[in-house]
């Protein structure tokens, strides 16, 4: 009949099991010693399991730390939640797919909604965003400065809105968005002469600066056209049809009408040829086939990107502009 030994009780040497109360090893014959040297022999070849044990537990418990943050994040807006003109948040844009510029003009419009909204919090939380973000657009143009100008009044600082108008006036003395966002700094200090001293200069220079059809000038209608109407005492309405439309250039139009298949200044795209090429040198093709290409459209024959649509909406006057633009551009490029 075997003898029962006491678990844990085993020889230090061999590793045998022992009777509790043997001094010696019956298999090795070596010195039974203290049960506390075998357990600790025990732990000390148990340890590297219980440490990699340890370790992947922290890992895992980390990680369901960070999937049940990322689950909570997803119900926050954030910096890329694209804004409607309603003010309504929509589907998230990633702002690093836009360009500097895009993704500037995306968070301004985010502070100016939150602000005429009047959720101050959200208007000052993104604020320093899209000045940051402005200040990575290389060169600013009067537009960028306008944009900072009226971000800074958002921040209320008064001093730095002022320094925009400044940049804004290098571009014209008498440019319109300048003198807005000077009206502005005026109404929130609440000088009236000198809110009354700018309307008088806006009414006086808005005729001239209108004709000059500068982009940020359509960008920013109807801000321009309310100041207008203060200015004059007429309606909005009324002083909007009262103002003389800045014709459109040969550029403008090509952008706007053409661009969206020919590339911009004309380089082609995956949609369409580029018409400064060789191929389209006055010898070749004259004007007459750019105005019949716009009238009655094309069949493919010298590309592959399929027949040209007739364009509707355009006059001779403009496609003349538009041609006087491309051949301006194939001289440029040295074709003639």
């Amino acid at each position: 009949m075997s003898e029962k030994y006491s678990r844990g009780s085993k020889c230090p040497s061999c590793r045998t099991a022992l009777r509790p109360d043997a001094k010696f090893c019956h298999e090795c014959g070596a010195p039974a010693g203290e049960q506390s040297d075998a357990n600790q022999q025990d732990w000390k070849r148990l340890a590297p399991f219980v440490v990699l044990i340890a370790v992947v537990g922290a890992i895992l418990v980390s990680a369901l730390g960070y999937f049940a943050t990322q689950q909570k994040d997803r119900s926050i807006p954030r910096q890329s939640d694209v804004v409607s003109s309603s003010g309504q948040f929509e589907q998230p844009v990633d702002l690093s797919t836009m360009n500097p510029r895009e993704a500037a003009d995306r968070l301004f419009n985010r502070v100016m909604i939150a602000d005429e909204s009047g959720d101050t919090a959200q208007a000052m939380q993104f604020a320093p965003m899209a000045l940051q973000a402005y200040q990575r657009v290389d060169p600013p143009d009067a537009d960028i400065h306008y944009h900072m100008g009226l971000i800074s009044l958002v921040l209320g600082n008064l001093d730095e809105a002022r320094q925009q108008i400044e940049k804004v006036k290098r571009d014209s003395a008498e440019h319109l968005l300048g003198l807005a966002l000077a009206m502005r700094v005026a109404k929130r200090v609440g000088d009236d002469k000198a809110a009354s001293d700018i309307l008088a200069r806006f009414a006086a220079a808005y005729d001239a600066e209108i004709g000059r059809g500068k982009p940020e000038y359509e960008a920013h209608r109807n801000t321009i056209e309310r100041l207008h109407a203060s200015a004059t005492g007429l309606t909005t309405t009324e002083a909007s049809n009262q103002s003389p439309k800045p014709p459109e250039s040969g550029a403008q139009l090509f952008a706007s009408r053409c661009a969206g298949c020919h590339g911009r200044s004309a380089s082609g795209s995956d949609k369409g040829p580029p018409l400064v090429h060789q191929i389209y040198e006055p010898g070749h093709h004259a004007d007459a086939s750019f105005y019949q290409a716009v009238r009655q459209g094309v069949k493919s024959h010298h590309w592959s990107f399929g027949n040209m649509m007739p364009i509707p909406g355009i006059s001779d006057k403009q496609i003349g502009q538009i041609v006087t633009y491309v051949r301006n551009l194939q001289v440029e490029n040295g074709i003639k």
